[in-house]
């Protein structure tokens, strides 16, 4: 086995309480956390770490999604108002129509009402002029008779 210089190193080694004997110990202790760390990398945290970044994805594409649905959730409610609003306008209109009919309807009816108030206030008077008339005529006809009358019943 072949030995090697380490001038340098000795006092490095020194410095921290080592002796230049115990220095292939230390290589081999420095290359046996190495490999054991790379060991315990691919083997044991290599599939955690697969777990952690699958998870993580999944998170993220369930974030993405929920933040879509939301984004498309309020796009509907947006027009979902918008039909809403439309539909309460509409129907304002149509309550307005109605109502507008209705009072033609009413101006219609008062109307012909008052055409056939009139009529009857006229065959009313009609009627009470000739019934006027008969008992002007009645009563002048008969007035020598009834005053004949009267003055017997009153002078007898």
């Amino acid at each position: 086995m072949k030995h090697w210089d380490f001038s340098a190193m000795s006092d490095i080694l020194s410095y921290f309480s080592l002796v230049p004997s115990e220095l292939p110990y230390i290589a081999f202790g420095f290359l046996f956390a190495f490999l054991l760390a790379a060991l315990l990398s691919k083997c044991l945290f290599g599939p955690f770490r697969d777990l952690v970044e699958a998870r993580e994805d999944k998170t993220t594409g369930a974030l993405a999604n929920a933040q879509s649905l939301n984004l498309k959730a309020n796009e509907f409610e947006e027009l979902v108002k918008e039909r809403l609003a439309l539909a309460q306008i509409e129907g304002s209109k149509q309550a307005l129509r109605r109502v507008l009919a209705a009072r033609e309807q009413a101006n219609g009816i008062i109307s012909k009402a008052e055409i056939l108030a009139e009529s009857i206030v006229r065959e009313a008077k009609t009627d009470l002029h000739q019934v006027a008339d008969i008992a002007r005529q009645s009563c002048s006809a008969n007035m020598p008779k009834l005053v004949d009358d009267a003055f017997s019943k009153l002078f007898n």
